[in-house]
């Protein structure tokens, strides 16, 4: 056995939001002098931009999110299937590289976010593997797949992986995953950082009679209409990490620059935040005590566990589609939100230092070596 803690950390790269979180983790995981090794396609660049813990990278694709049809902004089964297919075949491929990999590094434990074949490799190995992570593709496939050939045998497979997970480690916004073994729920994870909104402002060059909302919504096309509907809120500034397709030129729209502030100093520096609802943004405000105006996503089932969330943190309101994809009223969306300042609390997010802890504990047995 090593002489400190060494976690193998396998990192989906479908969507920043796993990574965003995960770097936390990792930051955790240094506070107790543990050794991580990440297992990812997700840039090098990218994860450590979000915090200062030491890590070795090395390149490595498990799983492939949902597939969209070209063109269209909803999950298509059969191409989700077909995918996930050619990924399970893929793994089964290089599993002999993979363990010689592995062994060559000497984990003492396997950490997924989300992928489950990391599970089997440990399985394998013989050490713990650990996934912490609200939900599994077993539970966004199977209302996908039911019913497709060749459906029921990806999903057997994928189950089959994550039974081998010695302990599971749920924060909240999580779906049931009731078929799933050793479950145990941590505190949100997610990065708390300090409001900044004096140097935002200075930077940007934005007067403090404007109100600061930050503007999340993908790389979706926004109609006409909906930037219409932005222009007529001149006392507020719409920050974009980067500005959307089609996005125009106007006096209250503001791009971020990479260098002015620290990402996690970015939401607690803000008035509103008016987003997609995914894990990484939603779970900042919550920890940051910053209302949120989100839209839910009715394409992808962990969408249905974050509204929940959020709508019973009583930081949120929802957002109408049509709003953003018609053009409707945008201003009494905003005015709800703003509302709700004085009120908003934030929650505890202390889960990546707990998970640590836990890791630490399956270490030294705690996971049933």
């Amino acid at each position: 056995m090593s002489e400190s803690l060494h976690i193998a950390y396998f990192i989906t790269a479908h969507g920043r939001g796993h990574a965003v979180r995960c770097a936390q983790v990792i930051q955790a995981l240094a506070g107790v002098g543990a050794r991580v090794t990440v297992i990812s396609d997700v840039p090098e660049a990218f994860l450590r931009e979000q915090g200062s813990a030491p890590f070795e990278q090395i390149a490595g694709a498990f799983d492939c999110g949902t597939i969209h049809r070209p063109g269209d902004h909803s999950v298509d089964a059969v191409l989700t299937l077909d995918a996930y297919r050619a990924v399970q075949a893929r793994n089964r491929r290089e599993e002999g590289r993979w363990l010689r990999v592995l062994e060559a590094l000497a984990p003492d434990v396997l950490l997924t976010d989300v992928a489950a074949f990391p599970l089997w490799l440990a399985h394998r190995m013989g050490v713990p593997g650990v996934i912490l992570s609200n939900f599994t593709w077993y539970d966004i496939y199977k209302p996908l797949l039911d019913g497709l050939a060749g459906g029921d045998e990806a999903l057997a497979q994928l189950r089959l992986e994550y039974s081998h997970a010695a302990r599971v480690l749920v924060p909240p916004m999580n779906l049931p995953m009731d078929w799933l073994a050793r479950q145990e729920r941590v505190p949100l994870v997610a990065r708390k950082g300090r409001n900044r909104a004096a140097e935002i402002r200075a930077r940007l060059g934005v007067g403090v009679d404007k109100r600061l909302v930050l503007f999340y919504a993908g790389p979706v096309m926004l109609p006409p209409a909906f930037w219409a509907q932005v222009a007529l809120n001149e006392d507020c500034a719409f920050l974009f990490y980067a500005l959307p397709p089609g996005a125009p030129v106007l006096g209250n729209i503001h791009v971020l620059p990479s260098d002015c502030v620290h990402p996690a100093d970015v939401v607690p520096s803000m008035d509103l935040v008016l987003a997609k609802a995914g894990y990484g943004i939603a779970g900042e405000c919550m920890a940051d005590g910053v209302p949120i105006v989100y839209a839910h996503r009715s394409d992808f089932l962990e969408s249905s566990a974050i509204s929940r969330e959020l709508d019973a943190w009583g930081g949120a309101i929802a957002l109408a589609p049509e709003v953003l994809l018609e053009g409707r009223a945008l201003r009494p969306y905003l005015e709800a939100g703003f509302a709700l300042e004085s009120g908003v609390r934030p929650v505890r997010s202390d889960g990546a230092e707990v998970c640590a802890g836990l890791l630490t504990e399956a270490w030294t047995g705690g996971c049933g070596r």
